[in-house]
């Protein structure tokens, strides 16, 4: 019998892939955090949050990268927060992090806007033991 290999990958950082109000997100921090965005929503503390928020990242005219970051909140006062939740951080995602902050003020033209970093870093002696 053939088997899906991909039915079978684990995760290199050790993130599991989590189900939250119907929907799957990359980790368990960061269905957490959904879960946390729909608390405050439903107690009116913000107006709105959305999931995996799409940017086309451009340097001079060339596209460099697209990127999602995890949410978008808009808060009551009119203040957008852009989340992205990690637990490990890889090259490629400071990379794309960097950029991000560099292209910042351009991505969110027009919008009062902040960025902000949710952080749970798993141990490095953890790491090594998954790359085993």
């Amino acid at each position: 019998m053939i088997r899906n290999y991909y039915n079978y990958k684990k995760n290199k950082y050790g993130a599991k892939k989590t189900k939250y109000n119907g929907r799957y997100y990359a980790s368990g921090l960061e269905a957490q955090k959904a879960e946390e965005l729909d608390w405050l929503l439903r107690a009116g503390e913000i107006k709105e949050w959305t999931p995996q928020y799409k940017w086309e990242l451009y340097v001079n005219g060339k596209k460099i990268c697209g990127y999602k970051i995890d949410f978008r909140v808009v808060n009551n006062d009119g203040v957008v927060d852009y989340i992205e939740t990690k637990g490990a951080q890889t090259y490629d995602f400071m990379l794309k992090w960097n950029l991000t902050q560099a292209l910042f003020d351009e991505l969110t033209e027009g919008e009062s806007a902040r960025l902000y970093l949710n952080q749970k870093l798993v141990k490095q002696k953890f790491l090594n033991e998954i790359r085993k």
